[in-house]
């Protein structure tokens, strides 16, 4: 589990049952040593991929804030050579498009 998938799993817990649910979730992540914390080199290639989905494909990073996270998640994917599953087929189509790294949607 990525640190980042935690942080934006916990930004969306709003309810007590929620948050409790992931507080489980996280909590057994840590006990069986799973959360991975992208490295410095995954922040500067999401960066990088930022500036490219600015320049190539028009993005407006000011008015999608988790496009930034969803960059850090394609990078960090890329680096330890896992597959990013997801249901938001616009936002890592667009990543797909200029940055190498295997995704699928599900």
């Amino acid at each position: 589990m990525s640190s980042v998938v935690l942080m934006e799993i916990r930004a969306g817990a709003h309810i007590k049952e929620t948050i409790h649910t992931y507080d489980d979730l996280s909590n057994y992540f840590r006990r069986v040593d799973r959360i991975i914390v992208p490295s410095i080199k995954d922040f500067e290639k999401a960066g990088e991929v930022i500036a490219r989905l600015q320049n190539i494909k028009g993005y407006d990073i000011k008015k999608s804030a988790s496009m930034t996270n969803d960059c850090l998640l394609a990078a960090s994917a890329r680096s330890m050579g896992a597959i990013l599953y997801t249901q938001n087929k616009r936002d890592f189509k667009a990543i797909k498009d200029i940055f190498d790294f295997e995704v699928s949607f599900v």
